[in-house]
């Protein structure tokens, strides 16, 4: 495990002697204690990349072994170790294996060398970049309003200026294949592969928009700097406001509001000040748990500064106060299915009588005399050969040993139904008494 303190040194943690050793020992040059460490931008294998404060980059090469390598890249080196800038801006790592360094003055591209080294090919120099990002195919950057890109198996590049604002920030798509990009104007736009940049949409003051992420449904969930987070879906160019108008703690290429989308597909957000909120999709809006009783009888704070919602389902929260709080999002033991939701009449969405078949099958009758069957959640075909018109709510339904069918209903007394060569259910009979079997509930 790799750890940067607040001292701007980078320390390797040894899980079976549980011990920190910091990087001057480790690579037994004491010189390295003057370097001031500012991130760790990548792990892959045995490599480590790390960033500095205006002193480059350095590459750790064998990082788990007893006797690792580093090699700096920066302006001071010469040949295959030269960067056009000290001052690095955006880091990537690609599928082939090459390092992409956006700087103030350019942009290098670090190839494999012999051995454990890396070769740097300076491109659009001059140029200051603000972030990287992959497509399946394509590499693109962001350098002020332009958004450049190029293949990957080359470096063709091409710029489309995209805003007359900045790229504050962008999100590669699900399927791979697009790019999300927000800007310091409030547009959000897409740019495919192989099609023109489009504004999709545009908050109405155009205040600034940051970090984006994209739901299982492929609605895009954007930091506003005036209205906490705002939503676009798919298809439609509104821009949705989720918060009270106010001013937002946000910032260009850094992620400040806590988003993501939980297990169950529902979207979460962590504000300072609001706390931490679901999107409310029957009430279309974002709702706080703040004032919930968890387990135990606890409560969340609604100062929250930093959270990390991890694979296996476990939000962590950082808050104000101190203290690291663990969430839990539990499977929904319940979903919700309207049987008729076309119909705005009530009866026709009251279940009355449920019967699960020996063929994993689900019949379901209604107040409004309707009967559906359901297998895995999809509707099927109407199981009769002919309509039958049970003339009142379908209340109890039952399949005896021999597969005949029997309906009982509110007013219509009970309906019996069996099986024909092909397959079908056809009425057999139909037993009704005034006082007796005018109602059958079960």
């Amino acid at each position: 495990m790799w750890v940067k303190a607040y001292d701007d040194q980078i320390y390797r943690f040894d899980k079976h002697l549980q011990k920190f050793l910091a990087l001057p020992d480790l690579l037994r040059n004491q010189s390295l204690k003057k370097i001031l460490f500012t991130k760790i931008l990548a792990v892959k294998g045995d490599e480590i990349w790390l960033q500095t404060a205006n002193q480059g980059v350095y590459l750790i090469n064998d990082a788990l072994g007893a006797y690792p390598k580093y090699i700096k890249f920066d302006t001071c080196q010469n040949g295959p170790h030269k960067l056009p800038s000290n001052h690095i801006t955006c880091f990537h790592l690609d599928e082939l294996h090459r390092a992409w360094i956006g700087t103030s003055a350019g942009l290098s591209v670090l190839g494999r060398a012999d051995g454990c080294d890396y070769k740097a090919t300076t491109f659009l120099n001059g140029t200051a970049f603000s972030g990287i990002a992959e497509t399946s195919h394509r590499i693109w950057l962001a350098s002020k309003g332009n958004l450049f890109s190029t293949e990957k198996k080359n470096y063709d590049f091409k710029a489309d200026k995209v805003t007359d604002g900045e790229i504050s920030n962008f999100r590669v798509s699900k399927s791979k294949d697009m790019l999300y990009c927000s800007t310091s104007k409030g547009e959000i736009i897409s740019a495919s592969e192989y099609k023109k940049p489009v504004i999709l949409g545009t908050v109405a003051d155009r205040s600034p928009l940051s970090s984006i992420i994209q739901d299982a449904e492929g609605d895009l969930w954007v930091e506003s700097a005036r209205y906490g987070v705002v939503l676009l879906r798919p298809g439609s160019s509104k821009v949705i406001k989720l918060f009270p108008a106010n001013n937002y703690d946000i910032a260009a290429w850094i992620k400040r509001i806590t988003m993501f989308e939980d297990k169950n597909h529902v979207f979460w957000a962590g504000i300072r000040g609001y706390g931490l909120t679901f999107f409310n999709t029957h009430q279309e809006k974002m709702q706080s748990v703040a004032d919930k009783n968890f387990a135990g009888g606890k409560k969340l704070t609604n100062a929250i500064f930093r959270g990390y919602y991890d694979r296996s389902g476990v939000l962590w929260l950082l808050s104000d106060y101190g203290g690291v709080y663990k969430v839990l999002f539990r499977q929904y033991d319940f979903n919700q299915t309207a049987v008729n939701p076309g119909s705005n009449i009530k009866a026709d969405n009251e279940v009355r009588g449920i019967f699960a078949d020996k063929e994993d099958r689900l019949w379901v009758g209604t107040k409004s005399a309707d009967l559906y069957v359901y297998k895995n959640g999809v509707k099927q075909d109407s199981p009769f050969a002919k309509y039958i018109n049970f003339n009142s709510g379908v209340y109890s339904i039952f399949k005896d040993k021999d597969g005949t069918m029997w309906f009982g209903t509110k007013m219509d007394g009970l309906f019996k139904a069996i099986i024909n060569k092909d397959g079908k259910l056809v009425q057999k009979d139909h037993f009704f008494k005034k006082e007796i079997l005018k109602s059958v509930p079960g």
